[in-house]
Formats: structure tokens, C-alpha cells, sequence
């Protein structure tokens, strides 16, 4: 998975600022993919937004890369550190406090998982564009003719 690649192809929506928001062609193993945090498939309009080394234009078709690396890093951002900060909380807080020792601990580890996702809620509000997790635009398979 690591080195692996994740292809999908879509029509550009719009771009700005060298970020495209693609609309991403529904196929049946959408359900099954490791990048469905990226294009969410459980929504009615699956889009994607890439970076756009092309220069491409809204109604272009495209092919969109994600690396697995990217997949498997966004993975252990948003699953697995909250996963060891709750249990980190709950496991301090069962050996640091003394009187109601369950509902300290676990506020502790609820309280530390807030923070950390607000935290990262306002670094990716700040770094978007330049974040090493957005997919990148590999291919324009065909351009919208010039009016």
C-alpha cells in the first residue's frame, strides 16, 4: 500500500490558485478503495481537489494520482494518533487521579482528543494548499475546446 498508486478519473468543476475541484466518475468499487477518505462515496457528488500542474480548465477530463503514502499518512493522522491520545488519557488519568478515577480519566482523553483535532482543523485550514496529502492532477485525458 505504501508505494502503491490510487488512479481516478473525473471532469474539472472549477480551479484556483493551481487547486482543480474534479467530479469524480462513480464506479462500483468506490465502497472497497483505501482512498475514500479523499472523495467520500458515501456522498450524492463525489469530488475530489487536486493540485494542477496542467493548467487545466473547467469541463477538462482528467485522470487524479494518490499516492499511498498519503492514504496510509492521513490514516494515522485522523484514526490512529487520536486512537493512542484517548488511551493515553484514559491510562494517565486512571493512575494520576484519585476520587472518581473513571470519569476524570476518560474527560481527559475526550479533552485530549478535541484539542488535537481542533488543532488539526485550523493547520489544515492554514496549509491547505501546500499539504502533502492532496492528490495530484497525473494525466488530462482531453481539454474542453477553446470558445
Amino acid at each position: 500500500m505504501y508505494k502503491e498508486e490510487f488512479v481516478e478519473e473525473g471532469i474539472v468543476a472549477d480551479v484556483k490558485d493551481g487547486i482543480a475541484t474534479i467530479l469524480i466518475f462513480e464506479e462500483g468499487s468506490c465502497e472497497e478503495c483505501g482512498a475514500k477518505i479523499f472523495c467520500k462515496p458515501g456522498e450524492d457528488k463525489k469530488t475530489l481537489t487536486a493540485k494542477d500542474p496542467f493548467g487545466v480548465k473547467a469541463g477538462d477530463k482528467v485522470r487524479v494520482a494518490i499516492r499511498g503514502r498519503n492514504v496510509l499518512a492521513a490514516s494515522a493522522v485522523l484514526y490512529g494518533i487520536p486512537l493512542l491520545l484517548i488511551l493515553g488519557g484514559i491510562f494517565f488519568g486512571m493512575n494520576f487521579f484519585n476520587d472518581d478515577k473513571e470519569i476524570y480519566s476518560s474527560l481527559l482523553g475526550i479533552s485530549l482528543l478535541i484539542i488535537y483535532y481542533a488543532a488539526i482543523y485550523f493547520i489544515s485550514k492554514t496549509t491547505h494548499e501546500s499539504s502533502a496529502f492532496i492528490p495530484e492532477i497525473i494525466f488530462v485525458t482531453s481539454r474542453t475546446p477553446l470558445n
